[in-house]
């Protein structure tokens, strides 16, 4: 998983169309990653799971996805979210989603999202779970 790594590393590194859409805060062993996107296509869906990559790798195996400020996902995103959520388990952890919005664009999404994952409506609640 070492070359995921660097791999992720690097992308963050020298992709300048990727900054600033990604915030990364970490609240005791919980990590949550901030998406500061407006949408998630597919190219920032994959720049995405380089960042997952990378926090499964460097150990963490709980991590909240806070969608708070994202207006548009599309299924490749809930596809990866799916992947990364599969990898957590393998380690005892979990993916959590924060601030999912039900916009018509989105809908069939938003319900896969209901049926598969835990989803908050604030951050603090949601970290609370992961100590539970």
């Amino acid at each position: 998983m070492a070359s995921i790594s660097n791999k992720t590393f690097l992308s963050r590194q020298l992709d300048p169309e990727f900054s600033g859409n990604f915030k990364k805060e970490q609240h005791e062993n919980i990590l949550v990653e901030i998406i500061k996107a407006k949408e998630l296509d597919f190219k920032k869906t994959m720049h995405f799971k380089d960042v997952l990559d990378e926090d499964i790798s460097e150990g963490y195996s709980n991590i909240l996805v806070d969608l708070s400020e994202c207006d548009s996902i599309d299924s490749s995103f809930l596809g990866m979210l799916v992947q990364a959520n599969k990898m957590l388990k393998l380690n005892n952890g979990h993916l959590k989603i924060i601030g999912l919005t039900a916009s018509s664009d989105n809908i069939i999404i938003f319900n896969a999202f209901i049926k598969l994952f835990h989803v908050f409506n604030n951050k603090q609640l949601a970290i609370q779970s992961c100590a539970a």
